[in-house]
């Protein structure tokens, strides 16, 4: 096991400096194995992504059956699921963002404009945000992807994990916010 210790002074976006006392574990893997494990693919990436996509269309489209001559249980099942596959379009636009799921540069910014435009993302602002969270990882108030410490509770968790209006209006009021032209973000709703 390999401890890599940050002893250093890092000045952030807040030109405050942070003394980082992290004891950051690497996972040992010989290079020849990372390097074929992080190899970029058309094919691959095309039935990932169309598989994916392929079953959101088909759960919807149950979904959508489903409500017309189903049980209430049965559509909120399928909704279920659904919901459940459609927030990890947010994993497949994070790989995309980072430019590894495709070997073509082309499909690879196709599909990640097909996902921004099904999640509401907006690949600009999320790699802006990324590239501070990968510099500055758990290092506040620079990382504002990882907000450590979290509360857990049942109230939390049911709040953010089944139906989560407080992620509609804080997406749509970036939107808002975005089309006037400020990228400004208040913390309204985060905890």
């Amino acid at each position: 096991m390999q401890e890599f210790s940050s002893e250093y002074i890092v000045v952030g976006m807040s030109n405050e400096p942070i003394q980082p006392k992290i004891n950051w574990y690497r996972t040992p893997i010989d290079r020849d194995v990372l390097a074929a494990l992080n190899q970029r693919s058309d094919v691959k990436g095309l039935l990932q992504t169309l598989g994916h996509l392929g079953l959101l269309i088909m759960s919807g489209a149950l979904a959508i059956y489903a409500s017309q001559h189903w049980s209430v249980w049965a559509v909120l099942g399928i909704l279920f699921v659904h919901g459940t596959m459609y927030a990890f379009l947010l994993n497949g636009f994070h790989e995309l963002c980072h430019g590894s799921v495709f070997k073509s540069k082309r499909l690879n910014t196709f599909f990640l404009y097909v996902f921004s435009f099904l999640g509401g993302y907006n690949p600009v602002m999320f790699w802006t945000s990324h590239q501070e969270h990968h510099k500055y990882t758990l290092h506040p108030p620079d990382d504002l992807e990882v907000v450590l410490p979290v509360k857990i509770s049942l109230e939390n968790f049911l709040k953010y994990s089944f139906v989560n209006p407080w992620g509609l209006v804080d997406r749509t009021e970036g939107l808002i916010r975005l089309s006037r032209g400020s990228t400004h973000r208040p913390l309204s709703h985060q905890q």
